[in-house]
């Protein structure tokens, strides 16, 4: 009697579990992408040749940097950022509103490997291997990819083809996005903004607007048609760019 009481329970528990598993697997799809640098992942051209950590040419457990000099918390970021906190061209448009500096927060994250100037094997925390040895396509001394310009076979892996630290014809970043800019937006110029709304996987960081408010390191595009590469929806018929500009 005791048993079958409890076997549905134990049933219910089993399908939570694979569930549980079938969302992770789902969700967590770095593995294979082109933001696995480990040499198990033989998709990647600058894959290295004795390092096995996916998460480690990104993130450390113990004693990465947790904040920029501006306090905008990083997660255990195991690159460093200093080099990247100035010295970038910023876009300028005479149509732009919002008030542009350097890159800050999480967009300093993207910049210690997408500036142009940043090797890739050059990290906080090492794990087995220091210095991580990097294959293909790269400068002569330590075969590490240094920039400027782009990776082979990577167009546009690295901001500001042709100018390292070049912003100047990207889409602006680190700006705060609030209802002043829209309101000062209102007048005119090539598009109108809106907030994305709550329910959008579009996201500010800190009320800004970020290079991780369009693009989600974690995810290559497996998971929805049109969201390759890391993009955070799908811009099919300009779906993403809508969510912020009016048209």
């Amino acid at each position: 009697m005791g048993g079958r009481k409890q076997r549905p329970v134990l049933i219910v528990l089993t399908a939570v579990f694979i569930l549980i598993i079938s969302v992770g697997l789902a969700s967590a799809t770095i593995v294979g992408s082109k933001h696995d640098m480990s040499f198990l992942n033989s998709g990647a051209n600058f894959s290295s040749t004795n390092e096995d950590e996916v998460c480690i040419f990104c993130h450390t457990p113990h004693g990465g940097i947790s904040q920029d000099s501006s306090g905008n918390r990083v997660p255990l970021w195991n690159r460093s950022i200093s080099q990247n906190e100035t010295g970038f061209t910023p876009y300028s448009s005479p149509t732009l509103n919002a008030t542009l500096g350097q890159p800050t927060g999480i967009t300093l994250l993207c910049l210690s490997c997408h500036d142009g100037v940043s090797t890739l094997n050059t990290l906080i925390n090492y794990g087995r291997f220091n210095p991580i040895v990097m294959d293909g396509g790269f400068d002569q001394i330590g075969d590490v990819w240094i920039g400027p310009g782009n990776p082979p076979g990577y167009p546009g892996a690295n901001v500001g083809e042709g100018a390292a630290k070049n912003l100047a014809n990207d889409h602006p970043v680190s700006f705060v996005f609030d209802a002043a800019l829209i309101s000062a937006d209102a007048g005119g110029g090539p598009a109108k903004l809106q907030l994305p709304i709550s329910s959008d996987p579009i996201k500010l960081f800190n009320n800004r607007l970020e290079c991780a408010t369009c693009h989600d390191p974690h995810e290559e595009g497996a998971l929805a048609a049109g969201t390759f590469p890391f993009l955070r929806k799908s811009n099919q018929a300009s779906g993403m760019c809508l969510t912020c500009h009016i048209k």
